[in-house]
Formats: C-alpha cells, structure tokens, sequence
C-alpha cells in the first residue's frame, strides 16, 4: 500500500499536531515553511508563532444591543490574468 500526501495536507498535519501540543494565545497562530532538503532527511519544517491578523482583530459589538456585528466581507479582486510563453506567436 501507498499513501501520498501533499504539501498542504502536511502543513496542516503539523498544525493539528502543534495544536494538542502548544496552546496558543488568542490572535496567535502557527507559520510553518517548508524545504527540500538533499540527502536522508528530505523536507524540513521551521515553525514559528506568529500574530493572526484574522484572530486578532477584535470582534465588533453593537454597543446598543450587545449583539456581535457581522465581520465585514473583505473585497477580493481579481487575479492578474496568466498569459502563455506561446500567447504572442502568429502563425502566418
């Protein structure tokens, strides 16, 4: 049998893993970088505790009513438009 795993699927492996191990402050999450390696060892991971933008934000409440507002959506644009080595080639 063979079981191959990605890349991501990896990262948050470890982070499932650090989580029962470390517990973490509020706004505070796990980076992990990982790196190809030559010889035995193959990849390595460095971890570090970082700020999470996301989890740091504090949770806006209507000071009225008490009740939690709803996080504004952020506004995505688009991607820039991936051209082909070949797109400028005419053919005559």
């Amino acid at each position: 049998m063979r079981i191959s795993i990605n890349q991501p699927e990896i990262e948050q492996a470890i982070r499932e893993y650090l989580s029962r191990q470390i517990s973490l402050s509020h706004g505070k999450s796990f980076k992990i970088d990982m790196m190809a390696t030559r010889g035995a060892n193959g990849f390595t991971a460095d971890i570090e505790i970082v700020d999470d933008p996301v989890k740091a934000a504090p949770i806006p409440v209507n000071e009225e009513t008490g009740e939690v507002k709803p996080a504004p959506v952020p506004e995505v644009s688009e991607a820039p438009k991936k051209n082909s080595l070949f797109s400028q080639i005419h053919m005559a």
